[in-house]
């Protein structure tokens, strides 16, 4: 199965540069110049989850053919899950716009390309807008990074109107509640670093993740039963991508994940939790509008925008970056 997976795998990943070419085909010269930027152009790293005006091509200017293109490019990198969350992202953002007025825009998520799209050189591609952030670096046709990677939800339960019930970090959320839920008094003591939530993740949306405090359960700590909560919720991040980032995961072991959880233990208030493992970091929270605003996010340690695989090519190509 896990063979079948990462073959799969690898040919969306290549069939992601022929999508992308096609897509880039598909767009007018003005186009093409906006939403092009050389791979080492800053830009890469100014990635962000809040509203705000951003560089690259926004959905509300493609047509109806380029955005089918541009879906199909989504489709190569992200699993069916994550495409309904990319959609559902951008019904909360018509929520939004409903409560609040025109400057909530469903139709601003913004692509942007780093490089040219090839057999061999290093692009990458990111999908963005206001509480959605998905970068993919590229090797050619091989897929690199799939960090950071960034969902949000406000509200995180809608509860009126014509989505009333939508809560898209369902799993996320009730996966987290239902491992702590499960632990005894001796296991919460360790589980809860604090009483209090942060007002934020607290990595924020900095160039790169700052390796958080160990404390919290270790994975070792936990009974089968709650080791198997702890993998699906991982699994639950892990899966709105289409790639072999679980295969990563099983290959680096689980003995050194840590779980952390800050705030209430009770849904409906203002609560966090980390995941860490030596490579990886995990941060969901849910504290901003009476505990009715989610902010979660997947980093990489050193992986990032490709650091770890870049660093590799350059020193064996000996590029000028």
């Amino acid at each position: 199965m896990l063979a079948a997976l990462l073959l799969a795998a690898s040919a969306s990943t290549q069939r992601a540069t022929i999508e992308t070419s096609t897509f880039l085909e598909s767009l007018s010269a003005g186009q093409r110049t906006a939403v092009m930027f050389p791979f080492e152009s800053p830009e890469r790293f100014d990635w962000a989850f809040v509203p705000k005006e951003r560089k690259g091509v926004p959905l509300r200017d493609l047509t109806p053919e380029q955005r089918t293109k541009l879906t199909q490019v989504l489709r190569q990198v992200l699993s069916e899950d994550g495409m309904k969350m990319i959609d559902n992202v951008r019904i909360l953002e018509g929520v939004l716009r409903d409560a609040e007025g025109p400057h909530r825009d469903p139709d601003y998520y913004v692509t942007t390309i780093f490089g040219t799209p090839s057999q061999s050189d290093p692009w990458a591609l990111r999908y963005e807008g206001h509480h959605l952030s998905l970068n993919f670096t590229f090797q050619g046709t091989k897929l690199t990074s799939t960090t950071p990677q960034f969902l949000g939800a406000n509200p995180a339960t809608v509860l009126s109107g014509p989505h009333k019930g939508l809560k898209i970090l369902a799993k996320q959320e009730d996966g987290a509640f239902d491992l702590l839920h499960a632990l005894d008094p001796a296991q919460l003591a360790m589980a809860i670093t604090s009483s209090d939530a942060p007002a934020d993740i607290v990595t924020g949306n900095k160039r790169t993740a700052a390796i958080q405090s160990d404390s919290g359960i270790p994975y070792t700590k936990l009974t089968p039963a709650q080791q198997k909560q702890l993998r699906t919720l991982v699994e639950s991040h892990a899966q709105v991508q289409k790639s072999k980032r679980a295969a990563d995961i099983k290959k680096e072991g689980w003995d050194h994940v840590v779980f952390a959880w800050m705030g209430s233990t009770e849904p409906g208030k203002a609560h966090y939790y980390r995941i860490q493992s030596r490579s990886y970091l995990i941060e969901f929270d849910n504290t901003q509008n009476n505990a009715n605003h989610i902010h979660a996010v997947w980093r990489s340690f050193k992986g990032d925008f490709g650091d770890d695989a870049l660093a590799e090519h350059y020193a064996l190509h000996r590029h000028t970056r």
